[in-house]
């Protein structure tokens, strides 16, 4: 919804959080510690691990005689991988592929909105890649979105793959 100007006192230091999943329809509700005690340090959102889940911070000086601009910079939480399968090389179409991203995706994650920092919940999975057009020499998976901390390492497997008349399976093309 639109808004009229948020009046503020100029002077005052104020901080500005910014949260979004890419939705045009949909926003995580903020939740409280204490919902007796409202404060940013006991607030916090709850997403699926699928969610596109953005983040941005500003703490600032606002003026009383000037527009004040924020600067709006949302930086992505979770990673977003395509995959591609290219077979150009031997010169037949991919006619099946099935793969899979394993196994550190989240299924939950519980952001902090004073510091953005992040909670992640539920059994370490599996996330499938999955592929919606085949028969060409180059396939693209549909984007998936990945809730792992960064310091986890994962790999990608193609459990069984059909290229021309040729078929494989167990293969680890990206390790770690």
């Amino acid at each position: 919804a639109t808004l009229g100007p948020l009046m503020l006192d100029g002077g005052m230091n104020y901080t500005f959080i910014v949260y979004s999943i890419n939705s045009t329809t949909v926003l995580p509700s903020i939740t409280f510690v204490n919902p007796a005690n409202k404060t940013l340090a006991t607030s916090s959102v709850n997403v699926t691990g699928v969610q596109d889940f953005m983040y941005f911070r500003k703490d600032m000086i606002v003026s009383g005689d000037n527009t004040n601009y924020l600067g709006v910079i949302l930086k992505h939480q979770f990673s977003q991988i395509t995959t591609t399968v290219d077979a150009t090389a031997t010169g037949y179409n991919i006619t099946a592929i099935t793969s899979a991203i394993n196994p550190q995706h989240r299924p939950n994650a519980n952001i902090t909105l004073d510091n953005g920092t992040i909670s992640r919940s539920g059994t370490a999975t599996t996330v499938a890649v999955t592929f919606p057009t085949f028969g060409s020499q180059t396939i693209t998976g549909t984007p998936n979105i990945i809730n792992a901390a960064t310091s986890t390492t994962s790999s990608y497997t193609i459990l069984s793959i059909t290229v021309g008349p040729l078929t494989q399976t167990n293969i680890t093309p990206l390790n770690n």
